[in-house]
């Protein structure tokens, strides 16, 4: 990361390449998930399941920029990192039905899933994955994913800059 901070490149550029790198790596993944579900009974609807990678990747680079903040924040021996990661990561992941339906949860569970911005995301990718485009919980899917990417590359941008 130091060498990375010290180059003469744009901190923008370093910001967008890095996450890009990551994000490619994510767009292989899931056409070949798409490509081994598709025999087994998956049912594609190509411009909803396009839609619904355009807003993971989109959630990706803002969750990626995020994650640079962070390892920034965390220099040199990343503990910060993995306790954060760890302490935030999961519990946001199994909020956000991700794994499980929190419909079929308690009550308290679907109360607290309502307020975990991935939830939005997941009820949006859902909806995507199955054709459903025009349905609200996409618009709201998007606009948290978008948020989520603006907030992550303003203070990526901001951390890279500092260097600190």
């Amino acid at each position: 990361m130091e060498r990375l901070l010290v180059t003469p490149l744009s901190r923008t550029a370093m910001l967008v390449g890095r996450t890009l790198k990551e994000t490619l790596v994510f767009l292989v993944q899931t056409v070949l998930i798409i490509a081994f579900a598709v025999p087994l009974g998956f049912d594609l609807h190509l411009g909803g399941a396009v839609m619904g990678v355009l807003l993971l990747v989109v959630l990706g680079v803002g969750l990626g920029s995020l994650s640079f903040v962070l390892a920034i924040k965390s220099a040199p021996n990343g503990t910060l990192f993995y306790i954060l990661t760890q302490t935030l990561l999961y519990p946001l992941l199994l909020l956000s039905g991700v794994l499980l339906p929190l419909e079929s949860g308690p009550g308290w569970l679907r109360v607290v899933g309502a307020f975990n911005p991935l939830s939005h995301i997941v009820d949006a990718s859902r909806a995507l994955f199955t054709g459903r485009v025009w349905e609200s919980s996409v618009a709201y899917g998007g606009a948290v994913a978008l948020a989520i990417a603006m907030i992550g590359l303003v203070l990526g941008n901001r951390a890279m800059r500092k260097g600190v």
